[in-house]
């Protein structure tokens, strides 16, 4: 059975290995929701800039790598969805 904890003020919960943790606040540069493995984002989960810039997607080793949405809301906006491979758009 999965435990919920709080753990300086972000919700934490562990499934073994893995574990789901929401990060930051309104109000800071970022807010990430999502699953990471040995402290790094690793699986799916959901990243919002400060500027409203978002990515909604799979992560590998904190690097966004599988498929994933990325939305550019400030300045020149676009939309990409697709496959990335560490950061990097990817075909």
């Amino acid at each position: 059975m999965a435990t919920v904890m709080r753990d300086t003020g972000r919700m934490v919960k562990n499934t073994g290995k893995e574990h789901h943790k929401v990060v930051g606040n309104i109000g800071d540069s970022y807010v990430f929701q999502g699953f990471y493995k040995e402290d790094k984002k690793h699986g799916k989960g959901f990243m919002r800039w400060g500027d409203g810039d978002y990515y909604d997607g799979e992560y590998f080793e904190n690097s966004k790598h599988g498929q994933g949405t990325y939305v550019k809301a400030t300045g020149e906006t676009y939309t990409f969805t697709g496959s990335y491979k560490m950061d990097k758009k990817h075909g």
